[in-house]
């Protein structure tokens, strides 16, 4: 194996920045999922907070059409998108789709580094081409960078992450001008963190900076994302212990009463968050218990026309375009079989409590996500209303940065059953299930655009 792959961080530079290229270079401008929404909010985000003129903006079906005629059309004409007015403006309103706008401070906020591409890019040549294609340049360079980073100092589960951050899907979305990305980067920090402390057993100034500012990424890129704060107390618990331990309070005869108030405080503040959280998600709606029961029925269980799961599963690893195709089933099943040996060897070192908690907050998370669609989006008027039976809009790709609190779980299942693989394969079958992945999503893309 070349020397460049011998350590995981330069093996994810090399295969990341090499596919990567191909992906921005053939994946037709505005094809991914939900792209021509992000590139008219980023539009007008530097533009004095003003849309893109009614007259060029184009849609998935245009897009499908023009790319088997005369795709280069979008880099050669001259659309007229330049503008003199660059204000940065995270509360405009004048973009809407289905009558709502997409366009929130929160979200805005993810926003800026494609949306700064797109500016470059109009500056470059104004035509929706280049806006589109620099606006993306700026965001994978980030995604890039960022992950080569966590991959290089992360202490445990290198590999695990490596395989995780080049699924196809993380690539679709990291070469577009989805905001998703810096939400996925925030996770990765955020769980990097949590393992880096854990595997040190303390914590000092740095570390405590870096928390901090990894909480307030956290709760600036996605609202859901606070479910995932608590994982800092299992690390810190046995830190706070041993402080508690130095001072004579540890042994006095008021210790059991402090820690029978600091139990019921720390369970009042639990569920008062989440009754807050819960009554937020409900966006309005009344709760009713038997709707909310079949929806999870529905959309996880049973083997009907409304159910998803199989949907979202795939879209974990790879639904492309504006879900026009996606990675057969085989090859989902050979992703989640190389991840859990591969999470096997990398996190067999992690305490019971974190990886038992990191399992639950995998499901919670993935019902938390299902439960905000389903009352956000699903009983809309413009969708199915109040007779909703499933939670329409959830995507795999939502579950996908999710995929490490799943690793670390497995790595104590591999532990307590005595399960394992030979730790010089690991690179090895990474590295071969990456590219191998991403070779079929390009010859995916080439045909589905370009031949077929």
């Amino acid at each position: 194996m070349f020397k460049l792959f011998k350590k995981p961080e330069y093996a994810f530079l090399t295969i990341a920045s090499f596919f990567g290229f191909i992906i921005l270079l053939f994946v037709p401008i505005l094809s991914t999922p939900d792209e021509n929404q992000h590139f008219q909010v980023e539009y007008a985000m530097f533009n004095g907070g003003q849309p893109i003129p009614e007259d060029i903006i184009l849609n998935e079906r245009m897009v499908l059409d023009k790319t088997q005629q005369n795709y280069f059309g979008f880099f050669t004409e001259n659309q007229s998108i330049k503008s003199s007015n660059i204000s940065l403006n995270l509360n405009n309103d004048s973009v809407t789709f289905d009558g709502k706008t997409p366009a929130s401070i929160q979200k805005n906020i993810m926003r800026i580094p494609p949306a700064i591409g797109v500016l470059v890019g109009r500056a470059i040549h104004p035509s929706i081409g280049s806006a589109v294609t620099v606006g993306r340049v700026f965001n994978f360079i980030l995604y890039t960078l960022v992950v080569f980073v966590i991959i290089k100092y992360i202490k445990v589960g290198k590999w695990a992450m490596f395989i995780i951050v080049l699924t196809p899907m993380m690539m679709q979305q990291a070469a577009s001008l989805s905001y998703d990305t810096v939400n996925v980067l925030a996770i990765f920090i955020w769980i990097s963190l949590i393992l880096n402390i854990s595997i040190n057993k303390k914590i000092n100034k740095k570390y405590a900076l870096a928390v901090f500012l990894s909480i307030a990424l956290l709760l600036a890129s996605k609202s859901n994302n606070i479910i995932l704060i608590p994982l800092i107390f299992i690390p810190l618990r046995h830190l706070i212990l041993e402080k508690i331990r130095s001072y004579k309070l540890y042994n006095s005869r008021h210790w059991k009463k402090i820690r029978i108030i600091s139990i019921v405080l720390l369970s009042f503040l639990v569920i008062t968050a989440v009754y807050i959280l819960f009554k937020k998600l409900l966006y309005g709606h009344k709760f009713i218990p038997r709707q909310f029961i079949g929806m999870l029925l529905n959309t996880f269980v049973r083997g009907t026309k409304l159910a998803l799961i199989d949907t979202v599963v795939i879209g974990t690893v790879g639904f492309f375009g504006s879900f026009y195709y996606h990675l057969p089933m085989w090859t989902v099943v050979v992703y989640f079989t190389v991840l859990s040996l591969v999470s096997m060897n990398e996190f067999k070192n992690i305490s019971k409590n974190l990886a038992l908690s990191s399992g639950f907050l995998f499901i919670s998370s993935i019902l938390l996500i299902s439960i905000g669609m389903f009352y956000a989006w699903a009983m809309q008027p413009f969708r199915f209303g109040p007779l909703a039976q499933v939670a329409d809009g959830i995507q795999g790709r939502y579950f996908t940065p999710l995929l490490i609190l799943l690793s670390i779980f497995l790595g104590y299942v591999a532990k307590k059953i005595n399960i394992s693989i030979n730790k010089r394969s690991t690179p090895y079958i990474s590295i071969f299930t990456a590219i191998a992945l991403l070779a079929l999503y390009i010859f995916q893309t080439i045909d589905f655009y370009y031949w077929t």
